[in-house]
């Protein structure tokens, strides 16, 4: 994805947006200035340089077609900054620092006249009647407050019943599922990547067939008849392979017919790469689509990462790392269980176990980009020596990376 207004060393960050079967329906973006964190980031849209470049390609390459929540301070809503944007594009963000006047609702009613979706975040339950709730097409809210019982207890006037709720900060499975039960529409955190893990529960066996084609993958030397043999138990997976290796996405031009002629092609590293991406997202097919894109992201992040800091021998073993700190979340088992029955090196088991090594330095300063911790980035960056303005690019082109190898799959 193209830098958002780089130069000025613009992080950009988005978390999605989730519906009760955990699709997603929209992304939630935040955009930072790395020169200056306490800023508000809101007074980013102020400039036309970052407007421009959100409105010719930068919304599409965020979003991968998706609507985005955009904040808009009070000031950006009295300039009717909003109305720059395509009302299919986003939806207009306001949150409880914005305290309600005449102009404010004057302004607001003129935007959503022209078709935007209004969220309102936040605002005080005991005084709905006063806040700009009349307006919203989705009121966000603490979900853990005790006096939301259910929807109707939010509620209680039939006139805001078409009003759509969004649970804010729902960070694991049964926060996702305390949400539903109150009868929650929309759903945001990072529950989808924190499910409840059961030591030693049993695998579906799809899974274990999956699981045993990784071993095969990450062993030192690659048994490729082992690995047609595999393959040639799942008919799906073959077809997958098959189709994707002969997308675009890979820039070759001749029809690839079987694994062996893919190792021709390739070269036996980057076949192992592109075979692991497709059964790893084999294993998530029974999971939200979103994990598999965050898994991807963090895989092509940490890579890009490992090329700059010149590790070109060992950025495999950073993709890896990436790739498989969501297997937990895949599997439904402990990620040190999973781990210690694939061969993998002990520098990838001990970064993925949480221990102190160059790769988990690396996986973490990803972690902390995706979760919006900037000063956590920021040190992380001074310690490794890295640019900012070149970490805002490799996380934009990570995006673009997972979205065009979903289409390619």
């Amino acid at each position: 994805m193209g830098n958002i207004n780089s130069e000025n060393n613009y992080a950009i960050v988005r978390q999605p947006i989730f519906d009760k079967n955990k699709d997603v329906i929209a992304y939630n973006i935040e955009i930072k200035d790395f020169d200056d964190l306490g800023k508000d980031n809101i007074y980013i849209y102020e400039s036309s340089k970052v407007i421009d470049n959100l409105l010719t390609e930068g919304l599409t390459r965020i979003s991968n077609g998706k609507k985005i929540f955009i904040h808009f301070n009070l000031d950006s809503i009295r300039r009717e900054i909003p109305l720059s944007f395509p009302n299919t594009k986003i939806g207009v963000n306001i949150d409880d620092t914005v305290l309600p006047d005449d102009e404010l609702f004057e302004k607001l009613k003129k935007i959503k006249l022209k078709g935007f979706d209004l969220i309102i975040d936040g605002y005080d339950l005991n005084d709905l009647e006063n806040s700009l709730v009349a307006l919203a097409d989705i009121f966000t809210v603490d979900f853990r407050l005790d006096k939301i019982k259910n929807k109707n207890s939010v509620f209680a006037n039939e006139e805001f019943q078409q009003i759509k709720l969004l649970a804010r900060d729902v960070e694991t499975e049964s926060d996702f599922n305390t949400a539903l039960n109150k009868e929650f529409d929309y759903f945001q955190g990072n529950f989808f990547t924190h499910p409840d893990i059961i030591p030693s529960q049993e695998i579906p066996s799809f899974k274990l067939n999956l699981i045993k084609l990784l071993k095969e993958l990450n062993k030192q030397n690659l048994d490729l008849d082992e690995v047609e043999e595999t393959l040639k138990r799942d008919v799906a997976l073959t077809y997958k392979l098959l189709k994707f290796m002969n997308s675009a996405s890979l820039g070759i031009k001749i029809t690839i017919s079987s694994i062996n002629h893919a190792l021709n092609l390739l070269g036996e590293v980057e076949l192992k790469k592109w075979l692991t991406v497709m059964v790893v997202s084999s294993i998530s097919s029974d999971k939200p689509e979103e994990l598999l894109k965050t898994s991807l992201i963090r895989a092509k992040f940490c890579e890009l990462i490992a090329e700059e800091l010149g590790l070109i021998n060992e950025k495999n073993d950073y993709f890896l790392t990436g790739m498989f700190s969501l297997m937990d979340t895949f599997v439904g088992r402990p990620l040190n269980e999973i781990t210690s029955e694939l061969p993998l090196k002990e520098e990838i088991k001990q970064a993925l176990s949480g221990e102190d090594n160059q790769l988990s330095k690396i996986l973490n300063l990803v972690k902390d980009y995706e979760d919006g911790k900037w000063h956590e980035v920021k040190q992380a960056l001074i310690r490794a020596e890295l640019s900012k303005k070149r970490i805002v690019g490799f996380y934009n082109e990570s995006i673009e990376w997972s979205n065009f190898l979903e289409k390619s799959k």
